[in-house]
Formats: structure tokens, C-alpha cells, sequence
């Protein structure tokens, strides 16, 4: 299932099969439903741990039926709208521990981004609510990273954050708490697991190694020399978001993968991290 911006909250609910129905309970409301399609549908969400979903999601599934399905699963508290992204800022803070970043985002993202300002010092008070923040991370140092993200979270500015990790440059989705969307730490989290996988016990890739170098060195940096042209890309992703993307539904939950050995670029879109609370 593909996602875009979320706009409803999936609140948590038993399902309970009976022959060719389903008893749905939430915590204020008991239902019978009766559809498959609607049955499998939230069989589906609750096994993937899906927290959220969009209009998009659900008109693809049900097509022409999609507004009697949110009226039902709204009615009987399945589901609870939250707010849409209204995609506005004031001022772009750079916060980052690699001059070249600076300096190149602020040579090329001017002319997109207007008013952007490197953040001296961790003076986190400057931040405004109204404000964007673009974090650049090389070296990465997870503990740094996550100190950072709980420090920031609360400014509810829209947050964008892009680092070097498993030999690749990873762009985040743009988050802002009152999105209720996937923030920074779900996702550098999910892609941790993901990046683990399932390996047998012999079996050792950059997540385990990663893994066991934290085990007794908790300060360790993962960084990398990279070239004018790993710097680049993730910048032009985010300046073509601004520059061609007006609907933040095109952009918003978006999410990159650059290979610095390959060059190439996968897409994909955020998730929830099952252990954060960023939904709620």
C-alpha cells in the first residue's frame, strides 16, 4: 500500500472472526461487519501496524464506496481524522556537522529557499513554530541524532532531516508534530530494522556489525569522505519538493535512499515506528 499524507489516525481495535463476519471493538464502540472487503482491509492494517492512513489509501482500496467506508469506520471510532499538512514556512535552519553541507545548501537553496541560516551553538530558542529545520548528519552518531530529535520535536517546526548511514545518504519525510505523521526518530529506527533483517547466526551485514561496535563503544561515529556529488542529490530532492510541489500530498511522507556506490535513488514512503508515540 502506497502512502501519502496522513489524514486519519488508526485507533487501536479487536477484530474477532464468525463464519463469514467480523466483531470490531475499539475502546467505545462494538460493531459487526459484514463486508470481505472491508473485513480483509482491517485484518491487513492491524497486521502491518499500520497507525495512519490517507484518503488516497482508502479510495484506492474501495474506490467509489471510500466515503461510506470513513463514514463507517469514523462513526464507530475505527478511525480518527487528524490535520492535514498545510505545507508553510517562515525561515530554514541548517543544523549540521559538515561545513560543505552549509555551505553548498545555502549556495544552491537561496534562490528556492528563501531566508535560510545556519543554527549556531544548539540555540534552539530561535526556533519557531513556523519555521523549517534541515538536519545533515556526517558523521552519524546515534545518540546525538535522537538527543537532538527530543530536543527539537517540541519547537513544532516541519523537520527534515538527511544523514550518511550503511553507505548510502538517507532523506527523511518532512515532520511536524501536529501532523501526526512518521517523525525523525521512526524513521531512522525503521530502517535500523530493516537494514537487520532476518540473518542467520553466521550471517553478519552492516546493521549486526553496527550492532556490535555500539555494544562497546557507544560513541562511535559512522561517517564517510564523500564528493561534491553525494551532497547534491539529496539537496536537489529537497529544493525540486519546494520548487515543483505545491500539493504537499506529492512530497510530504516521502523518503530516499542514495547509494553512494551506485548513484542510484530508491524511493519509498514513512511509516510508523511501532515503539514511538509521535501518533498519539
Amino acid at each position: 500500500m502506497k502512502r501519502g499524507v496522513f489524514v486519519y489516525k488508526v485507533n487501536s481495535y479487536l477484530i474477532n472472526s464468525f463464519n463469514d463476519s467480523c466483531v470490531i471493538q475499539t475502546g467505545t464502540s462494538t460493531t459487526v461487519v459484514q463486508n470481505q472487503q472491508l473485513v480483509e482491509f482491517l485484518f491487513y492494517i492491524e497486521n502491518k501496524k499500520i497507525k495512519s492512513l490517507t484518503d488516497s489509501d482508502l479510495e484506492r482500496e474501495f474506490s467509489d464506496s471510500k466515503d461510506i467506508v470513513v463514514e463507517f469506520l469514523l462513526g464507530n471510532d475505527i478511525l480518527k481524522m487528524v490535520k492535514e499538512p498545510f505545507f508553510k514556512y517562515d525561515k530554514v535552519w541548517v543544523i549540521s556537522n559538515d561545513d560543505i553541507f552549509n555551505n553548498l545548501f545555502n549556495n544552491f537553496g537561496n534562490s528556492v529557499m528563501p531566508n535560510i541560516e545556519i543554527l549556531e551553538d544548539d540555540d534552539f530558542s530561535k526556533i519557531k513554530s513556523n519555521d523549517m529545520i534541515v538536519l545533515f548528519f556526517n558523521p552519524f552518531h546515534l545518540e546525538k541524532y535522537i538527543n537532538l530529535m527530543d530536543s527539537i520535536k517540541e519547537k513544532e517546526a516541519i523537520i527534515k532531516t538527511v544523514f550518511y548511514y550503511n553507505h548510502s545518504i538517507y532523506v527523511s519525510n518532512y515532520y511536524k508534530k501536529d501532523w501526526r505523521n512518521p517523525c525523525p526518530k521512526c524513521f531512522f529506527y525503521s530502517l535500523e530494522t530493516q537494514l537487520r533483517g532476518t540473518l542467520s547466526s553466521n550471517e553478519l551485514n552492516f546493521q549486526t556489525i553496527i550492532d556490535i561496535i555500539y555494544e562497546q563503544n557507544g560513541l562511535f561515529n559512522i561517517e564517510a569522505e564523500l564528493e561534491t556529488i553525494d551532497y547534491l542529490k539529496p539537496i536537489d530532492i529537497l529544493l525540486s519538493d519546494i520548487k515543483f510541489n505545491k500539493n504537499p500530498n506529492q512530497f510530504v511522507n516521502k523518503v530516499y535512499e542514495i547509494s553512494i556506490s551506485k548513484g542510484t535513488i530508491n524511493q519509498d514512503y514513512a511509516y510508523h515506528w511501532e515503539l514511538c508515540d509521535c501518533y498519539d
